[in-house]
């Protein structure tokens, strides 16, 4: 007796054959275009998913790109109030710095609690609070950031 990935190879074989002898031969390139065309909507779908979240240096556009992701970057990982409970950051503007050579990038997100910085030890009011921080880029790195133009980041203290 044959193994039976043979006979189910068998079955498969003759199930195909059977189902495309009764059809037309319209109506098998039609089928055969609805396959091509789940293949190619897959594949589109897979490279998307897999580049969104590799970005790089260079990939957004403008001359401030790189600022862009260098701050992003830096916010998301090292900003005490951002790191603590923040979501939704979004980009809103990048525009020359105060410094020669500098960019500030302004970035908008929510946090979960009231309050600025790493508030792990302290009493907080469960309230979603929008936040507007300005990060300042030269040459490459975070040299400034500000959120709600009184918390500095970079130092951990109220700006004056």
């Amino acid at each position: 007796m044959p193994p039976a990935s043979w006979r189910i190879g068998h079955f498969l074989l003759v199930f195909f054959w059977c189902t495309m002898s009764r059809m037309t031969i319209k109506t098998s390139y039609i089928v055969t275009a609805a396959i091509v065309a789940l293949l190619v909507a897959g594949a589109a779908d897979w490279y998307v998913f897999s580049t969104t979240e590799k970005r790089q240096p260079g990939m957004f556009p403008g001359k401030n790109g790189d600022a862009s992701f260098v701050a992003e970057q830096w916010v998301v990982a090292h900003a005490p109030t951002y790191v603590f409970d923040g979501s939704k950051l979004v980009l809103v503007e990048s525009r020359v710095g105060e410094c020669e050579g500098c960019t500030d990038v302004v970035f908008s997100f929510e946090s979960a609690h009231g309050g600025l910085g790493n508030r792990a030890d302290l009493l907080v009011t469960q309230v979603i609070t929008a936040h507007t921080i300005v990060v300042t880029i030269q040459d490459g790195e975070v040299t400034r950031a500000v959120t709600d133009g009184k918390y500095d980041e970079v130092s951990g203290a109220l700006s004056e």
